[in-house]
């Protein structure tokens, strides 16, 4: 995401407000909305591909600016490619500034990914990457 491979239509959000794209890791924006039920920001790939984590970063704080106070996802469920069953949790963010690597315990075949706050510290700030991101093997085993 940060070095733009993934356009700013493929990153979307629940609220459609079209500032999605403003996510991406490390640069000096973010995506930022009041915490409510539902909410969810996301990223769509161009073809089915492994994907093996996403890092999340907040936005705030004393040494970073933003807004002053730190803003960022305490603890996120996540869903991949509209797939059925439950959502997987994990913590996220413990500041706004500290970007924080979530692994899945393999890596997860999707075309999409969306990441559902489900607790936040004053207000659901994100700014995201994906990484693993590998093509799927066409080629077939004799």
């Amino acid at each position: 995401m940060e070095n733009n491979v993934i356009g700013d239509d493929q990153i979307t959000a629940s609220d459609d407000a079209g500032n999605a794209d403003r996510a991406r890791l490390f640069n000096n924006n973010h995506w930022e909305r009041s915490y409510e039920s539902g909410l969810w920001i996301g990223v769509t790939l161009s073809t089915q591909r492994y994907v093996s984590g996403i890092v999340l970063q907040g936005r705030g704080g004393s040494s970073e600016g933003g807004g002053g106070t730190a803003k960022f996802v305490i603890s996120c469920e996540i869903e991949f490619g509209g797939l059925s069953g439950p959502l997987q949790q994990y913590d996220a963010n413990f500041d706004g500034i500290t970007p924080v690597i979530i692994n899945f315990a393999q890596p997860v075949q999707t075309d999409s990914i969306k990441v559902y706050p489900t607790a936040c510290e004053s207000k659901c700030r994100v700014r995201m990457e994906i990484f693993g991101i590998c093509e799927m093997s066409t080629t077939r085993e004799p």
